[in-house]
């Protein structure tokens, strides 16, 4: 097992609910959010671990995601939303809603409301044209994504329904709950198939893709596969599974030779081999249980979401299981060679995404930089303004006019403990002139612990441009995931551009003008409290 990367999703308080893979496995897509706030979906690349789109979605944890099969959209269930939302894919704009819960909601569990009932599962048909959901109010409920038809499936067991799935010709549904399975003909809403689970375990299932088959799983470790579709009912093959702990999720993939994976109470993931029905390896991910759990259907990858050092984490690893069940030996590796001095940074950016050698990192006093350059920047209306980047308007930062023409923007970098930020920035002209400190222009400030400059007229022309050229394009929170870089907007040839630098955290700061030849020419920001111009 290899770790591929390793993301982290937000703060302490945020809670990872879900991952899945794209069906092209390029994509991984996140879940989660805080408790009782809203909740979000973070869509990353797969190769490279880039965030390629983030959304803050509604109130409640998501508790339920799936993709088309085309990979065109993906659909998102919450715990206490009355609604499911489906968003294009890779840039997660919101194209439809559904409110799964009407017709009018009727109270089959007591005591739950109606817009606190939870969406358990949901799949898209194999054309991707209508989505089913498993629901918490006992029951499924089939959409077809133009709005056209709706169609509800009630069990006959009063149990939450929280697994679904569709048969490969889409003409019959599977359910699933803690006790049973139930085959469906979804244009009667008949039961055609019924599979009885054990009593006194609670049972996991997920759809196989070999045309038609279900596993499900107790959390004790007994495996029952099935083809719920089959006219004549379940045929049942029956396996116990040694795991090593309490089986919490459950995911498929694995590209040409299909396993089994399944996440432990303990932080163990366990794969079984679908073709041998034997166990094929195990590997410790976290020293915590992991909520959502996925394989690529592609190719020998696994994506799981944890926690690690108290704070959600995604962690994309490569597979390497063996026949007999155990981890793959390692081979010793040489002992690296004692890196010599490294070279200094040549940009900002290279400064801000190299991390600091481990023997330095507890260094005091940290490390400095000379004046890096971070980005040209074209000014054409002669706002030159600092703020927020995103709050990009004139009023939310600070602005001086200044000539048309070529900046070049750059900043002194600081290192404190695992920290990297800017303590200096400013913007001159990028032809060479002898530049000094003036008077104080104002004062601007940010609440993302970033600072953007551009030119403010200009943006803000290009930004509305951007909404109605393309309103896919990556929002300005999406470009700024990285912490720094240069966010762009707009069509070409109008496309205006933002470098950005973290700050080292939030609050006010004074902008001083740069003159020259008795002339505003340029700003520059100070974060250390040091005279401008040096």
């Amino acid at each position: 097992m290899k770790i591929l990367r390793k993301i982290s999703l937000g703060s302490a308080e945020d809670w990872p609910t879900n991952v899945t893979f794209s069906p092209a496995g390029d994509l991984v897509l996140a879940t989660g959010g805080a408790w009782g706030g809203t909740g979000r979906l973070d869509c990353f690349d797969a190769a490279d671990g880039r965030l390629r789109a983030r959304v803050e979605t509604r109130k409640g944890l998501l508790d339920a995601i799936a993709c088309s099969p085309d990979g065109r959209f993906v659909a998102l269930g919450f715990g206490e939303a009355n609604v499911i939302d489906v968003h294009a894919l890779p840039s997660l704009v919101r194209i439809a809603e559904h409110p799964p819960m009407r017709p009018p909601f009727r109270e089959l569990v007591p005591g739950v409301p109606a817009d606190r009932t939870r969406v358990g599962a949901l799949a898209f048909d194999p054309e991707g044209r209508r989505l089913a959901a498993g629901c918490w109010d006992c029951s499924a409920k089939i959409f077809d994504l133009d709005g056209a038809a709706f169609t509800e499936l009630r069990p006959p067991a009063r149990e939450n329904v929280d697994f679904i799935a569709w048969s490969p010709d889409g003409g019959s549904l599977a359910t699933g709950s803690a006790t049973s399975l139930l085959g469906w003909a979804p244009s009667s809403a008949c039961i055609t198939a019924r599979l009885k689970l054990d009593g006194g375990d609670l049972w996991r299932h997920v759809g196989l893709p070999d045309g038609g088959r279900v596993a499900s799983l107790s959390r004790t470790g007994r495996l029952r596969t099935c083809r719920p579709f089959d006219p004549g009912g379940p045929a049942v093959e029956e396996d116990d599974v040694s795991l090593p702990g309490i089986a919490d999720a459950l995911t498929f993939g694995g590209g040409g030779d299909p396993l089994l994976g399944i996440a432990l109470d303990n932080g163990v993931v366990a794969f079984w081999r679908l073709a041998s029905r034997a166990l094929a390896g195990k590997v410790k991910v976290s020293p915590r249980a992991m909520p959502g759990l996925s394989l690529d259907p592609t190719g020998p990858r696994l994506a799981a979401v944890t926690f690690q050092a108290s704070r959600p984490a995604l962690f994309v690893m490569e597979l390497a299981v063996t026949e007999n069940g155990g981890e793959p030996k390692t081979p010793k590796k040489a002992p690296k060679p004692k890196a010599g001095p490294s070279k200094p940074p040549a940009t900002l950016v290279d400064f801000l995404s190299t991390p600091r050698p481990d023997q330095d990192r507890q260094a005091s006093g940290g490390e400095r930089t000379d004046w890096l350059p971070l980005a040209t920047l074209e000014v054409t209306t002669g706002s030159l303004w600092a703020g927020d980047p995103l709050l990009p308007n004139a009023e939310d930062g600070c602005v001086a006019k200044v000539a048309p023409g070529s900046y070049l923007v750059e900043g002194i970098g600081v290192s404190r403990g695992r920290n990297r930020f800017v303590g200096r920035l400013r913007v001159r002209p990028e032809a060479a002139s002898p530049i000094e400190g003036g008077e104080v222009l104002g004062e601007t400030g940010t609440d993302s612990a970033m600072i953007g400059i551009c030119d403010v007229e200009a943006f803000a022309t290009a930004l509305v441009a951007d909404e109605n050229d393309d309103p896919n394009r990556p929002s300005i929170e999406v470009q700024t995931a990285a912490g720094h870089g240069v966010i762009r907007v707009g069509p070409a040839p109008a496309r205006a551009e933002m470098p950005f630098a973290p700050t080292g955290g939030d609050g006010v700061v004074a902008v001083v003008s740069l003159r020259s030849g008795g002339r505003c020419v340029g700003m520059e920001l100070n974060f250390e409290g040091q005279s401008p111009g040096r």
